[in-house]
């Protein structure tokens, strides 16, 4: 004679598998099932009410929000530079606190402050998020700044890069 058991975590109450054993369990975490039930499976996945002894069907976690992402997954999804080194994200970094860069650049006095008023105005805002989310205005609007003619080519994002980087959903090594 066969016995057929669903195993249940004990907290959760979850089962995670079911067993065909040929003695009597007594365990609280092996609840007596039919042969038929065993056959099937359906029970894997379902948690166990031991009021009623039915089986409830647990929906699905919900998945996760593929649009919001790490601030560090944001600023390596800027494409590398020509050096295979750098991101264009960190020579833009690099050009807010080196002069020398700057003017290598060609960028100098007022055109120089212009700039980096309004990176420093973006990077403020997102130094002080933990994580981005891709379809925030404001994520997009920083983005796009990128994008502005007046900034050095060496940095500035083309209007491919951007729409990749702000519509490609997260990556699970990107989720916070």
């Amino acid at each position: 004679m066969s016995y057929y058991y669903a195993q249940i975590n004990d907290t959760s109450k979850i089962c995670g598998g079911v067993s065909q054993l040929s003695g009597f369990v007594d365990a609280s975490n092996m609840i007596a099932i039919t042969q038929e039930q065993y056959e099937s499976t359906s029970l894997v996945g379902q948690q166990y009410d031991a009021a009623t002894q039915t089986w409830v069907v647990v929906p699905p976690a919900p998945a996760p929000d593929t649009w919001i992402i790490t601030r560090n997954a944001f600023q390596n999804r800027f494409p590398m530079t020509a050096n295979g080194v750098s991101t264009k994200y960190d020579l833009m970094t690099l050009f807010l606190s080196d002069t020398g860069y700057a003017a290598s650049l060609g960028v100098t006095g007022s055109d120089l402050y212009s700039l980096r008023s309004i990176i420093i105005t973006g990077n403020n805002r997102l130094g002080v998020v933990t994580s981005v989310n891709l379809q925030a205005q404001e994520t997009i609007d920083y983005v796009n700044m990128t994008t502005n003619v007046a900034f050095p080519e060496v940095f500035r994002l083309t209007t491919d890069e951007a729409n990749t980087l702000l519509t490609t959903p997260a990556a699970p090594n990107e989720l916070p």
